[in-house]
């Protein structure tokens, strides 16, 4: 089974797995700050971690930051960032980038149907097709 869905509490590990993936050079912090780090994100308005589980595993995560502006009318943007598809090999290179492709499309349509994004296509601040919003299977 495939899920989207916002992250939790006892995500962090399995998304620093990822993070790991996507920047092997950074140190492992002994000193747990990563998990207060963590803790804050998940406690932050307009922050929000996402994970991908397929049969229970995550195996990708991103995340969305929407932030308040100022301008057009004081209309907030979103960056999304640490797109992170798991590299774990499948057995052949071909199911591999099936597996990533299917992840990252995953995400995205994700992405779209998320509260965050349906705060932002509520408030009439994000331009969000409807026929874009394609639920995930």
């Amino acid at each position: 089974m495939t899920l989207f869905r916002e992250a939790g509490p006892g995500d962090f590990e399995g998304i620093l797995r990822l993070y790991r993936q996507l920047q092997p050079e950074d140190p492992v912090l002994l000193d747990r700050s990563d998990a207060a780090v963590f803790a804050q994100i998940l406690g932050s308005a307009g922050l929000h971690l996402f994970v991908l589980e397929v049969d229970g595993a995550i195996v990708a995560t991103t995340y969305l930051n929407v932030i308040p502006n100022l301008t057009r009318s004081a209309s907030p943007y979103a960056v999304i960032e640490n797109v992170v598809v798991d590299q774990a090999p499948t057995g052949n290179r071909s199911g591999q980038a099936d597996h990533g492709r299917h992840a990252a499309s995953s995400l995205g349509r994700g992405l779209l149907q998320s509260d965050a994004a349906d705060g932002l296509t509520q408030a009439g601040q994000a331009r969000v097709p409807q026929s874009r919003r394609i639920l995930t299977r």
